[in-house]
């Protein structure tokens, strides 16, 4: 368990999976109240978009995508 908490913070991750966990998180303690569930649903597919991201920059190929979308979008 330790693993995946040092794995999850550290540093060169992107912050889309720390982002995403907390919403989530946050979303589902406050399910009783009909405001949790839309935020459960965004910190959800924040989460996802951020393994996706961290699971596609081990594949080289998809390195150089995202290397590309990153100059795009972070002008």
């Amino acid at each position: 368990m330790k693993e995946i908490f040092q794995w999850l913070f550290a540093p060169e991750k992107n912050r889309y999976l720390t982002i995403g966990l907390i919403l989530t998180a946050l979303g589902v303690i406050l399910i009783p109240i009909v405001i949790g569930i839309p935020i459960a649903g965004i910190g959800f597919t924040i989460f996802a978009l951020g393994v996706l991201i961290s699971y596609g920059q081990k594949i080289p190929k998809v390195k150089k995508i995202i290397k590309g979308f990153r100059k795009r979008f972070f002008r």
